[in-house]
C-alpha cells in the first residue's frame, strides 16, 4: 500500500467515524441542556435532571427496561434451539429439498409491513395481543431466516472428520450435536445471540403492532410516545434514547471478541 492509498483510507475512516458519532454526540448534547432554547454548539449551562429522573427507582425507564430485557432474552431462548438444530440440518445433513434452504436467504428481503397485517390477526386469534409473548413470537418469525442462514454457513465449515470420529466412538446424532458440533460452533452461536439481542432490543414495529398498554411497552416504543402532536421535549427524548442505547452497547462490548471471531469463522485463542 502506497502513501496516497494510506492517506485516503485514513481520511475515509475519519469521515465514517464523524458520520457515525455526530448524531450520538448531538443527542448527548441535547440531553444535558439546561435551557431548551439554547442553540449554541456547546451549551452554556448543563443539567442532568432528566437522567436523574429516568434512572431513579420506579421510573418509567425501568418498567420499559424490564419489558425490553424480557423480550430480548425470551427471543434468544426460543430462537436458539430452533436456529441451532435447523442450521445443523441445513449445513451437515443430506435430505430431499435441502437446496430449498436458500429461501431463508431471501425471506428477510420481504418487507415486514406486508406480513404484519395477517400476522397481527394470527397474534390476536392466539390471544397474544397486548402480551410480550406476541412480540417474542414476531421476533422469532422475522429473525429466524437470517440467523438460520448465517449459522448454517458456519456449521458447514466444521470438518466432517470430527463428527466421523465421534460416531466411531459411539456417539449418536444428538450427542454429536451437543458435545462436538455446538462447542466447535460456539463463536457462530455467540454471534447469533448478540445479533438477536440487539435486534430484539431495538425493534419498534413489532411491539408497536402488538402492544398498546403503556405498562408493557418496550424502550423503543416508549421513545416514540415522547413525540407529541404539537410539540416535543427534545431534552427528554434524547435522554431516554441515550439511556436506551446503553444496554445493547454493553452487551456488544462484552461479547465483541466472540462476535468478531464468529463473523470470520475463527476464535482467537
Amino acid at each position: 500500500m502506497n502513501k496516497k492509498q494510506a492517506v485516503f483510507q485514513t481520511f475515509f475512516r475519519a469521515l465514517l467515524l464523524v458520520f457515525v458519532f455526530i448524531p450520538i454526540l448531538w443527542g448527548i448534547r441535547t440531553s444535558i441542556l439546561f435551557d431548551h432554547n439554547d442553540n449554541s454548539l456547546i451549551p452554556s449551562r448543563i443539567s442532568f435532571r432528566t437522567y436523574v429522573e429516568f434512572l431513579r427507582p420506579g421510573s418509567v425507564f425501568w418498567m420499559a427496561f424490564k419489558n425490553s430485557l424480557f423480550v430480548a432474552l425470551s427471543t434468544i431462548c426460543v430462537m436458539l434451539p430452533i436456529v441451532v438444530m435447523g442450521s445443523y440440518a441445513l449445513g451437515r445433513m443430506e435430505f430431499k429439498g435441502k437446496n430449498m434452504g436458500k429461501i431463508f436467504l431471501y425471506l428477510p428481503l420481504v418487507p415486514a409491513l406486508v406480513l404484519l397485517i395477517p400476522l397481527g390477526g394470527m397474534i390476536n386469534r392466539l390471544g397474544l395481543f397486548n402480551h410480550l409473548a406476541g412480540v417474542v413470537l414476531l421476533n422469532t418469525i422475522f429473525l429466524s431466516p437470517f440467523c438460520l442462514w448465517i449459522l448454517r454457513n458456519f456449521m458447514a465449515t466444521i470438518p466432517r472428520s470430527i463428527e466421523e470420529a465421534a460416531t466411531l466412538d459411539g456417539c449418536g446424532r444428538i450427542k454429536t450435536l451437543l458435545y462436538i458440533v455446538i462447542p466447535n460452533a460456539l463463536p457462530g452461536i455467540i454471534t447469533i445471540v448478540v445479533y438477536i439481542f440487539i435486534q430484539s432490543w431495538l425493534v419498534f414495529l413489532y411491539s408497536y403492532t402488538v402492544i398498546n398498554d403503556q405498562m408493557k411497552m418496550a424502550v423503543t416504543q416508549l421513545v416514540q410516545s415522547f413525540i407529541g402532536i404539537y410539540s416535543t421535549d427534545y431534552t427528554t427524548l434524547c435522554t431516554f434514547s441515550i439511556i436506551a442505547l446503553v444496554p445493547p452497547l454493553i452487551f456488544f462490548i462484552f461479547f465483541q471478541k466472540w462476535f468478531i471471531a464468529g463473523l470470520f469463522g475463527n476464535l482467537s485463542k
